[in-house]
């Protein structure tokens, strides 16, 4: 799944998460979302926030309160 994840466009620095956002094609590659909308992790970074989230590879975010600067 992380080959999918470009980190020139799929890197969430806050979060510190490199994601791949759900589009059709990435759906198909997981038939049992529940949503079809949001990001799946596929890795994480060296710094940002996952240090204090409990973010897992493959794990899904359908929304988040970050708030953005």
């Amino acid at each position: 799944m992380a080959a999918l994840a470009s980190p020139e466009k799929n890197l969430a620095p806050r979060l510190g998460i490199l994601c791949i956002q759900i589009d059709k094609e990435v759906a198909q590659l997981v038939p049992d979302l529940r949503r079809s909308y949001g990001i799946i992790v596929a890795a994480k970074a060296a710094q940002g926030q996952s240090q204090f989230l409990d973010l897992q590879p493959g794990g899904i975010i359908h929304a988040s309160n970050l708030a953005t600067r």
